[in-house]
């Protein structure tokens, strides 16, 4: 008779125990649906945003340090002397290389690609940039807000709440310097920077090089020289805090740098950077750990 008294008060605890955590259950459901619902909106948006863009064209006339070889190959002189080769666009004097028209330093700040980032610095002051890297759904405006840290975290391009952000520019990098750090979310959606983190195997980086970076006045590109598997460090303790470096102005600023670049690279891009190269670093959080980080670190070359 005992044991059956005990029994009835005990399934009642038991009742408000599971109709808890049914509750707390469905709530995380529901917030996590949501979640996706509010991204896949963000997501379209950002196509909308996109879908009118002019796609860039590959350039015949690389920056120095880089030399056409005649064929579909760029070839990156470094600095002891070795070579690496890049895909890139046959020679126009080749006698196998289509016409291309070169652009002049009279109409180069008029291309397609500029106009249309002008039209969306009028929309938007807050635009500084469009990135892109082929091959990858990595297409985005990035935005640069100095007086408002971190502003585009958590809105989107039409300052509107937005979960997934925008890519922006770190407010303290200069933007007419030459080192530019931007940071992007990694939502579950596989928007925005979700895919930097493929840089951790080499042979997505052997297909997927270059990165776009064009701005208000150029169209810029980049090859992706390192790729950095990093975490966000407690005060106190010692390491790599690449996120501190907002420029890399000193010659022993940029060897610091990039001493503990090579020291944590995931692999060996063959690539070599010199102190006065124009430096683009994409960072966005990577769970490995609770503060995980992943960053790359790519160098102009056009």
């Amino acid at each position: 008779m005992e044991q059956k008294q005990k029994q009835k008060k005990k399934n009642p605890l038991i009742l408000i125990a599971a109709g808890f955590f049914a509750l707390v259950f469905g709530f995380s459901g529901f917030m996590l649906i949501r979640e996706l619902v509010q991204a896949k909106s963000e997501a379209d948006a950002f196509e909308a945003l996109s879908s009118n863009r002019p796609r860039r064209e590959a350039r015949t006339t690389p920056k120095p340090g880089a030399q056409n070889s005649g064929t579909d190959t760029i070839v990156i002189t470094n600095d002891d002397g070795s070579t690496t080769v890049l895909p890139g666009v046959p020679d126009p004097a080749s006698p196998d290389a289509e016409p291309v028209d070169q652009p002049t330093e009279e109409n180069a700040d008029r291309s397609a690609i500029v106009e249309e980032n002008r039209k969306l610095h009028e929309q938007n002051p807050d635009f500084f940039a469009w990135i892109t890297i082929p091959g990858t759904n990595i297409d985005y405006p990035v935005m640069y807000t100095p007086r408002r840290p971190n502003y585009y975290i958590s809105h989107d391009f039409n300052k509107q709440e937005a979960a997934t952000g925008v890519p922006y520019l770190d407010e303290e990098c200069d933007p007419d310097g030459n080192y530019y750090l931007v940071y992007g979310h990694r939502p579950a959606l596989k928007t925005m920077f979700y895919h930097l983190v493929d840089y951790k195997n080499q042979s997505f980086w052997e297909t997927h090089q270059e990165i776009y970076f064009d701005t208000l006045n150029e169209e810029r590109t980049y090859v992706v020289v390192a790729a950095v598997k990093a975490r966000v460090l407690e005060q106190g303790s010692e390491g790599f805090r690449y996120y501190n470096y907002k420029s890399l102005d000193t010659e022993a600023k940029f060897n610091e740098y990039m001493r503990q670049v090579r020291e944590m690279q995931l692999y060996d891009t063959g690539i070599d950077v010199s102190f006065g190269d124009e430096i683009l670093v994409l960072s966005t959080c990577y769970k490995y750990i609770s503060t995980g980080r992943f960053f790359v670190v790519a160098k102009r070359i056009y």
